[in-house]
């Protein structure tokens, strides 16, 4: 796997021709081996897998609804330490975890294209802090799922206000649907996804203009 500690300066892009929903998108797998005890184990490393490069966990929440009064545990990366070390130490506290897990919430960092000092400025890639997450759900049999969420339009050809983000749009969206192919290559297949109109199983549609779905 990718060690993604390299560059590790998380940045505040300018919010021009795009900004920030509170879904944007969101994918979903349902795992091949969900019936067996340790495919959350299993997801979150494959998923990390296939999103190295694009999304950089640095938080993660186990929690549990059973007993109801359960603590969650958590992790949290700090850019001086090894985020190769913090990702192995995933697998790890999933596994003794004391209870039954519902859900493992894992916010992540994007390497992303954006503008840092606005419109006119030439596009930059870079780690960016913008509320996306992975999370898995862990319920019954037909009820457990691994699914990608994004809460802004950096990866969209238009902003919910319908300005023109089609340079950017050009410059991520081959890298989510890269990250996406290769999630359903390593977890199952994508069953689900929902936001901006103009999503599809590997990202977005090159349509300008599109309304968001709230």
């Amino acid at each position: 796997m990718t060690d993604l500690s390299r560059n590790n300066l998380i940045h505040q892009p300018a919010d021009d021709t795009w900004g920030a929903v509170s879904r944007a998108g969101a994918w979903c797998v349902t795992p091949r081996d969900v019936q067996d005890p340790s495919w959350l184990e299993r997801a979150a490393v494959q998923t990390f897998e296939a999103f190295a490069g694009l999304a950089r966990v640095w938080r993660v929440s186990i929690g549990s609804i059973d007993p109801p009064d359960a603590l969650p545990a958590a992790l949290e990366w700090h850019p001086s330490a090894s985020h190769r070390a913090f990702l192995d130490s995933i697998p790890t506290a999933i596994r003794s975890y004391p209870h039954a897990i519902y859900s493992v919430e894992c916010s992540v960092d994007l390497f992303a294209f954006s503008r840092p000092a606005g419109p006119h400025t030439p596009p930059v890639q870079q780690w960016l802090r913008l509320n996306d997450d992975f999370r898995f759900w862990n319920g019954e049999d037909d009820d457990r799922s691994a699914c990608f969420s994004l809460r802004h339009t950096l990866f969209c050809p238009a902003s919910i206000d319908g300005l023109d983000n089609r340079e950017l749009y050009e410059l991520n969206q081959p890298l989510l649907e890269h990250a996406l192919r290769r999630w359903e290559d390593r977890l199952g297949a994508i069953v689900e996804f929902e936001g901006f109109a103009g999503i599809y199983q590997y990202g977005f549609h090159p349509e300008p203009g599109a309304e968001m779905n709230r």
